[in-house]
């Protein structure tokens, strides 16, 4: 196809797909699995209509399709004050994952830039003043500050397969690879301990996303299994890892000690919020034991 940037949906005898960042219905014969005619635009913006390679879009039988404008998307990001209550927003824009550098002073976030593109923006944590931390095609996501505040660790796919880089925060220094396999799917990293360590999504045929602490530069197992297990957390002593699992068939946060490896299911749903680098060991009064060590 050429050019194409995402999956495709089919609907009434089209395929509808990203191309050069924007929609594009053309249609295609299911019995000869060929075109049978030549594309047609379907929206004139680039970078509307999905995100990381997906077309965010749906068709009805009478050919009724409805689409998402992923790179218009505005979010806001908000100072909220857990003793008044108080809600203030310090930017609006398509910023996802912001991480608070441990002084205060700064935020990372990870910004949408078109259909498949963003890049890692810094926003002064008073005012909102922005500027770009990365530049470059593909995507990058899931900024992490180093213990000291010194360095940024973050995800991208740049070169067609996800690594992880990390780089000074001043941009005094270039890019330094963690992890770059060969052909790797979707991982992004989550905490970054003192010593180190460093706590890792990543997605594996067969067994969705498994969670990773990375030590010494070794790729270790925390949670592995057939269940998708997202967001390593560690608590502020080091001894505990919090992260969300399916493995009962809902969404859950498991808590597990780093010293023994013991594992605790907390109470009720997670409702798919994941879990942050704030999480609290200390509030586990009345967990209960995972029915398995995994």
């Amino acid at each position: 196809m050429g050019g194409v940037g995402s999956g495709v949906v089919y609907t009434s005898g089209l395929l509808v797909y990203m191309f050069n960042h924007a929609l594009e219905a053309r249609p295609f014969d299911t019995r000869t699995l060929r075109w049978s005619g030549e594309p047609s635009p379907l929206t004139s913006i680039p970078g509307d209509g999905g995100s990381i390679a997906e077309p965010h879009a749906s068709g009805s039988r009478n050919g009724t399709l409805v689409y998402s404008f992923e790179a218009a998307r505005q979010s806001r990001l908000t100072w909220f004050d857990v003793r008044t209550g108080q809600a203030t927003t310090l930017a609006t824009g398509p910023y996802f994952d912001p991480r608070l550098s441990p002084d205060g002073q700064r935020i990372a976030a990870e910004r949408i830039e078109g259909t498949g593109r963003s890049n890692i923006w810094l926003l002064d944590a008073r005012t909102g003043e922005a500027e770009r931390w990365t530049h470059g095609t593909g995507l990058h996501r899931n900024p992490v500050w180093s213990p000291g505040g010194d360095s940024i660790l973050f995800a991208t796919n740049r070169s067609g397969s996800y690594q992880l880089l990390q780089r000074r925060a001043d941009g005094s220094l270039g890019e330094r690879t963690l992890y770059a396999p060969a052909h790797a799917l979707p991982m992004w990293a989550w905490d970054w301990l003192p010593g180190g360590i460093v706590t890792v999504d990543q997605f594996e045929p067969g067994t969705a996303f498994n969670l990773y602490e990375f030590r010494a530069g070794v790729r270790v197992p925390v949670a592995n299994t057939a269940a998708n297990e997202t967001g390593g957390a560690v608590s502020a002593d080091g001894r505990w890892i919090a992260y969300e699992s399916n493995a009962t068939g809902r969404a859950q946060i498991y808590v597990m000690d780093r010293r023994t490896s013991e594992r605790f299911l907390l109470p009720g749903e997670s409702g798919r919020s994941r879990a942050g680098p704030a999480t609290a060991a200390g509030s586990i009064t009345t967990p209960r034991r995972a029915s398995s060590s995994r």
